[in-house]
């Protein structure tokens, strides 16, 4: 497990078969909005993943989203802070894959979620 920072927010993360896992919980905390086990159930299972932790009571399962799955989450978000995170989370990414070049929904080149995922942006700057 990683840890980072976003505006002064702990975000935990996981690398994981070659892929990135954001803490839901983490997440939610950074955005300010919203309840994590709300949205797992909105999200494809296959981008959903309980990892064990180690806390004072021992294991404890936290919810973890790979990348296409923190995309679902920030598409989804009311948060005046989705589209900052989004930055953030790719910069983070390419990071800890060392350096490969990655997009929003962490994959080379275009994907349907990147494609939306710019539009709002677009639209969210107008």
């Amino acid at each position: 497990m990683q840890t980072d920072i976003f505006r002064g927010h702990t975000v935990r993360t996981e690398v994981k078969n070659n892929r990135v896992w954001f803490n839901l919980t983490d997440v939610y905390n950074a955005l300010g909005a919203g309840k994590p086990a709300d949205t797992v159930t909105r999200i494809d299972p296959k981008h959903v993943d309980t990892i064990d932790t180690l806390t004072k009571g021992g294991k404890q399962g936290m919810y973890y989203v790979s990348e296409r799955g923190l995309v679902r989450v920030l598409l989804t978000s009311r948060s005046w802070r989705a589209v900052q995170f989004q930055d953030w989370a790719d910069e983070r990414v390419e990071q800890m894959l060392g350096g490969a070049t990655v997009d929003a929904a962490g994959v080379v080149g275009g994907s349907d979620d990147e494609i939306v995922l710019r539009a709002m942006t677009v639209l969210q700057d107008r």
